[in-house]
């Protein structure tokens, strides 16, 4: 299976990555956790923010103008 193949109503075989590549022997703790980060950004917990206040990014650039001399 390819990573264009990935149907994630399917479990996936033994030794096979989230991305349905091939992992590499003794390696299921990375698997694990994979497979857990992907789990919080499909149910929305990750990559959704709150958009940064107007007020802090203003400071920030100013602090990076007074810092880096731009």
């Amino acid at each position: 299976m390819s990573a264009r193949e990935f149907n994630k109503s399917q479990p996936l075989g033994p030794g096979r990555s989230t991305y349905g590549v091939a992992a590499p022997p003794g390696d299921g703790e990375a698997i694990r956790h994979a497979r857990e980060w992907l789990a919080h950004v499909e149910a929305g917990r990750i990559g959704k923010r709150i958009p940064t206040d107007p007020e802090i990014i203003a400071r920030r650039e100013r602090n990076e103008r007074i810092v880096l001399g731009k």
